[in-house]
């Protein structure tokens, strides 16, 4: 495993007993295989990986990653082709599903046909599947720029949810957004939270019960447009001058609505404190 992946011995037994650790793998007289629970991890990593032979006009190997239904986390590339140079490649070049074609992000330029069949023939492309090619004199140090450039696609500060049933749409009404708010309102102690759809005004919590039903914030709009969380402090509104977070709920890729609070990651234990209202203290015992 050193050699494959071009590291230390030590290296190599710390990331094995974090997998351990984490019941990813299991020792036994053979080395060390994958559980049950670190094949799903692998399976839910949504990434896979193969050479391929394309003509771009540079000499080596080449390399391809693909990254199932993400093309929302990519801009035009260059944080991928970035990442794949420092992790030993030449470069690496990034390309999206789009209508049944690969292209190149920014521009829409297709890729032309004969690398097109080269990269079909190694993958099952589907709408929104983002493919990087790393290339690199040899193809170890491809591989490493195609899958190291693969997992920054979904490591920006983009954590968002996924909604499977129709709980919630883009068009969902205030009042029906009451209920899930207030339950979120109370597992962060109470502390100031607002939700709306993309296209309807929504609640905003406080004290645990429903304060606004006509709310909106620049910080929840931000993200329903850009499909990112938003750390900021708010400038304008109810809650100008506060940390707020703002994270944007998704279904089938698009933007359906967004829910809000005040960030407590950046207030002190008194502000936090603070704003936890309504404990009784008589209650807590220390033993």
């Amino acid at each position: 495993m050193a050699e494959t992946l071009c590291l230390g011995e030590g290296s190599i037994r710390t990331i094995l007993n974090k997998m351990a650790r984490e019941e990813a793998i299991e020792n036994n007289r053979e080395g060390a295989t994958l559980t049950e629970r670190g094949r799903r991890r692998l399976h839910n990593l949504g990434i896979e990986v193969g050479p391929v032979e394309i003509s771009i006009g540079i000499h080596g190997k080449y390399c391809a990653a693909l990254v199932r239904s993400a093309d929302q986390y990519i801009k035009n590339g260059r944080e991928q082709r970035d990442a794949a140079v420092r992790a030993g490649a030449e470069g690496a070049i990034i390309l999206t599903v789009k209508d049944d074609n690969l292209i190149f992000p920014g521009d829409n330029y297709p890729l032309d046909q004969f690398n097109t069949e080269s990269v079909r023939s190694t993958f099952v492309l589907g709408k929104g599947d983002v493919v990087i090619i790393g290339f690199a004199p040899s193809y170890n140090d491809a591989e490493k720029g195609a899958v190291t450039a693969a997992l920054t696609v979904d490591d920006s500060p983009t954590g968002c949810w996924n909604i499977g049933a129709g709980i919630i749409n883009s068009n969902t009404e205030a009042n029906e957004l009451e209920c899930l708010a207030l339950a979120m309102h109370e597992l962060v102690g109470r502390m100031p939270l607002g939700m709306r759809s993309k296209n309807k005004l929504g609640v905003r919590c406080e004290d645990g019960r429903v304060i606004d039903r006509q709310y909106t914030g620049p910080n929840l709009e931000e993200a329903l447009v850009t499909g990112k969380v938003v750390r900021k402090v708010a400038t304008s509104g109810p809650y100008m001058g506060a940390p707020i977070v703002a994270v944007p709920i998704f279904k089938d890729k698009e933007t359906i609505a967004v829910i809000g609070l005040v960030d407590f990651t950046q207030l002190s234990i008194y502000d936090i404190m603070g704003r936890i209202r309504k404990t009784d203290i008589s209650n807590i015992y220390y033993r």
